[in-house]
């Protein structure tokens, strides 16, 4: 994983516009797109939630992270009751948090508000519990973490190595090298191929027609280009580089049947022809491990979440409207924008709790029905049906 970081430099001109908006419309303004909604509240007031995923066992659950000592909820949103909670760390900004393949752990990673390094890795911790709450094992300095799809085994990558850990006794059995160094990584759901971000080779950009007489090409694409490699698991030989450049990787996710891998990039700060914030969402064809060109774009001032619907009729990205974060949903065929959900009335709002200045980073899943999402916002949850007809 490639850790995300911004910065808003005018934070104080954007608070008081925030302030001097909201004094001049009720707190339960909501545009058209969020008329078919509903909200609730899990745990504390106090209590910031930075993450959610639906348990692939039960539909009706979903597992939920927050930031600083909040602990990771088991909510049953059809029947809207906490099933258990657990505490697994201290989380200042929050963590993300994902189910394995067949449901039976949970993978929480650290999260940042603010760094500097825009556009440079970081490695964070990762815990790893099962579904019951117990912690399995926690990895520091890692860039990216994925449980095996048979949940025998973790792996892990740091730099140029992938570590492969026996999740029965939490020790390390095998090191795989990667030959540059890596940033993030993906496993197919059949777990059959890793699809591993890298830094590109100058041995290997030198073969290139393009490169062999073209030196500040083959200057810009080494300092801030990265490239997706594809290997064989468990066997772990490699299978091809895709052919295409790719600003900073990430994420990459495979699709659910395997068919596409997603890779999320964003343009170094020196490489930025753009908007600042300007992310973009690539597909890659994995029958042939060719790039398809279509995409999508976010916003967001955060690394944005996205996901496609249980059907694949529907991808969801989190994006940021002219003040506010919103979600986006769009037909995923046809590449069409379709609805969006603005989160304005949520960023400050007094209730009988009394204040509560919302998290700026919404998470959400498609539900079963294919129809709503279920989204995490500050203290709140919110179920949003999206198809109105």
């Amino acid at each position: 994983m490639f850790v995300w970081r911004e910065f808003n430099s005018n934070i104080k001109i954007a608070t008081l516009a925030i302030l001097t908006f909201l004094l001049f419309i009720p707190v339960s303004f909501s545009q058209e797109e969020n008329i078919q909604y509903e909200r609730f509240r899990i745990g504390e007031v106090k209590e910031i939630h930075s993450g959610i995923a639906l348990s692939p066992q039960d539909e009706n659950i979903v597992a939920i992270s927050g930031n600083k000592s909040a602990p990771v909820y088991l909510y049953n949103w059809h029947d809207n009751e906490i099933i258990s909670k657990f505490d697994v760390e201290n989380w200042y900004a929050g963590s993300s948090i994902e189910y394995s393949e067949r449901g039976n752990y949970i993978v929480l990673n650290q999260l940042f508000y603010v760094d500097w390094l825009v556009s440079r890795d970081k490695k964070v911790f990762f815990v790893i519990i099962d579904k019951h709450g117990q912690k399995v094992l926690k990895i520091d300095e890692s860039n990216e973490v994925k449980i095996s799809y048979d949940e025998k085994n973790a792996l892990s990558l740091s730099g140029n190595k992938l570590t492969e850990y026996d999740l029965a006794s939490g020790k390390s059995k095998n090191t795989f090298a990667i030959p540059a160094k890596g940033f993030g990584f993906a496993l197919s759901h059949d777990g059959n191929f890793i699809a591993v971000s890298h830094e590109p080779r100058e041995e290997d950009l030198k073969k290139m027609p393009q490169f062999k007489k073209d030196k500040q090409a083959l200057k810009y694409n080494l300092k801030y280009k990265h490239q997706v490699s594809i290997y064989s698991y468990p066997q772990f030989e490699k299978v091809t580089t895709i052919n295409e450049f790719y600003d900073h990787i990430y994420e990459l996710k495979f699709r659910e049947d395997d068919s596409q891998l997603f890779c999320l990039q964003k343009p170094h700060l020196k490489a930025q022809t753009g908007g600042l914030h300007q992310t973009y969402l690539n597909i890659i064809n994995t029958s042939n491990w060719e790039p398809i060109r279509k995409g999508f774009v976010s916003k967001a001032i955060y690394q944005p979440d996205f996901k496609l619907s249980h059907d694949g009729r529907y991808l969801g990205i989190v994006s940021q409207g002219g003040r506010f974060p919103e979600l986006h949903v769009y037909d995923y065929e046809n590449n069409r924008h379709l609805d969006r959900f603005e989160f304005s009335y949520r960023l400050i709002e007094s209730d009988e709790d009394g204040l509560v200045v919302a998290d700026s980073r919404p998470t959400f899943v498609f539900l079963p029905d294919n129809e709503s999402i279920l989204m995490v916002f500050g203290n709140r949850l919110f179920r949003w049906n999206f198809k109105k007809e």
